[in-house]
């Protein structure tokens, strides 16, 4: 490992010129420069890990890709620490393996930003941007992200975990069509010219966007996956949609899920929207309001071509959704419209592996599914891929899972509700511990007797033993049996032995007995 410790500067510093090893050089962010704070950087074969000391930071890096298998690790002094990760070079940073974070993470690339299947963000608080934001502004905690050009794509197909803000900004397409969960936090999806971030505020203001004055292409903000901030806010946004393009504005699939306790939906001026959300006494176009029918009853417009939709009952359940099409302003052109409720929401958990990470040692998941009964199916990953056959809810680690990343994805499934998946952290598997007991030593201490070590019972499992016998401290030649017999060059000193076991996947254990003094 190598590890290089840069001190806090107000200017451009390299970070002690390193960059990743050889073998690790496409899948690990390189070429960094620190522009403001405190940062460290060291490297394994599978990790970097970016260690922050000051409050803030800003970091340069020509290239911000993570590769399946490998992690991005960054360590911070509190959760309302701030780091800036922004991505000079001009390739689309492309993450397929795990980004953490203690505190605030922004990473910025103008040339766009994807997240693959299998991938994962965890933070106290994440953005997501292809939009830029002046220095001062990050490090007063209150950025504008904003762009005079159409910006390259922010995308998520894998899963985003957040205990404060989670923010995908851009000013062309950003897509969810992962998981995004934010359970007390504020999660947007925004697609502007220009957006406002309160990195530590909750609720919809946290994230204000500007409407553009329509220079720019006409963005789309997109969720066909999941949304989850039930007990805070999602934003959703976009400058402008298109009547002639289909897939412009905001636009929410049938097939996607949002739990949340309060939904705001603005900055559509023309073309369909689409709603599929835990949410809405009233739908409209602009702000959606608490409650969802309880169903599958009818839902009825009011006023005929009103764009406000109510339930007919006015009766509310938690575990339904409302889905509205088409849903647009006063003045729009009305297509064939539908309305419908689709099956119940399950409420899914941020999953956590429990257990000690070691080979031998049982692993589990923690995380509270619902509504009651839920059944739950299990597939436990080996950085980030199947291991076949391993599908039950606790695993015990094999010696070939030392020093790979373990995790579990857990599927819920119940009647009348929505499949939903959830994947766990990933927890590297240090090496087992091997049951070891003090030996004792059988046998009379006299010249020409036989003295046998009794290692005692050693685990788990088989496990190799070797020994060797000491006078006073210093090593016996030869003497490397387990039986040893007494010699005359041994009288009125003290014989010990020593116990060293091994087994695969286990670290090295050493035991030593107690001494027996030597009589003639």
């Amino acid at each position: 490992m190598r590890r290089v410790v840069v001190l806090a500067s107000s200017v451009a510093v390299l970070l002690g010129g390193i960059s990743a090893p050889a073998e690790a050089a496409a899948v690990l962010p390189t070429g960094f420069t620190l522009v403001s704070g405190s940062v460290g950087a060291s490297y394994d074969s599978t990790t970097l890990t970016l260690t922050q000391t000051s409050a803030t930071a800003i970091v340069h890096v020509q290239a911000g890709d993570v590769g399946a298998g490998n992690t991005l690790r960054i360590t911070q002094p509190s959760a309302d620490s701030r780091l800036l990760l922004r991505v000079v070079g001009n390739a689309v940073s492309a993450v397929a393996g795990a980004i953490e974070a203690d505190g605030q993470l922004v990473l910025v690339n103008p040339s766009g930003i994807v997240l693959a299947r299998g991938a994962s963000v965890r933070a106290g608080g994440v953005v997501l941007s292809s939009m830029d934001a002046p220095n001062v502004q990050f490090l007063a905690g209150a950025p504008t992200f904003a762009t005079g050009t159409a910006t390259g794509p922010v995308t998520n197909q894998g899963q985003v975990e957040s205990r404060g803000i989670a923010a995908m900004l851009g000013s062309s397409t950003v897509t969810n069509d992962g998981q995004v969960v934010a359970p007390d936090g504020t999660i947007g999806l925004v697609s502007s010219s220009s957006v406002g971030v309160t990195l530590t505020a909750r609720g919809a203001d946290a994230i204000t966007p500007a409407p553009s004055a329509g220079a720019l292409p006409e963005g789309t903000a997109r969720n066909t996956g999941v949304l989850d901030a039930r007990r805070g806010v999602v934003r959703l946004h976009s400058d402008r949609a298109s009547a002639a393009t289909a897939s412009a504005g905001v636009v929410l699939a049938a097939d996607s899920a949002l739990t949340v306790h309060s939904l705001r939906v603005d900055g559509v001026e023309l073309g369909a929207l689409r709603v599929s959300c835990a949410l809405g006494g009233t739908l409209r176009a602009g702000v959606t309001m608490n409650g969802i029918p309880r169903g599958p009853g009818a839902v009825t417009s009011i006023g005929g071509v009103s764009h406000t939709y109510r339930t007919a009952t006015g009766a509310f359940d938690a575990q339904k959704v409302l889905s509205v099409s088409p849903l647009l302003p006063p003045g729009a052109s009305y297509g064939p419209g539908s309305t419908s409720c689709s099956a119940g929401v399950l409420n899914a958990p941020i999953l956590r592996v429990a257990g000690t990470p070691a080979v031998g040692r049982r692993l589990s998941v923690t995380g509270r599914w619902g509504p009651v009964p839920v059944r739950l199916a299990y597939q436990w990953l080996r950085d980030g891929a199947v291991l076949p056959g391993v599908t039950g809810a606790t695993y015990v680690p094999r010696a070939s899972d030392r020093g790979h990343r373990l995790s579990v994805r857990v599927t819920g499934s119940r009647a009348g509700y929505e499949t939903a998946t959830r994947t766990s952290n990933a927890v590297r598997i240090a090496a087992g511990m091997l049951t070891a007991p003090r030996p004792q030593v059988a046998g009379k201490g006299k010249v020409g007797r036989r003295l046998t070590a009794k290692a005692g019972h050693w685990g788990p499992g088989t496990v190799t033993l070797r020994y060797r016998w000491f006078r006073d401290g210093d090593p016996i030649r030869r003497a490397t049996k387990r039986h040893y017999r007494v010699k005359k060059a041994d009288a009125g000193h003290r014989l010990t032995v020593r116990v060293t076991g091994a087994k695969t996947g286990y670290g090295t254990a050493v035991r030593k007995s107690r001494a027996v003094r030597i009589t003639r």
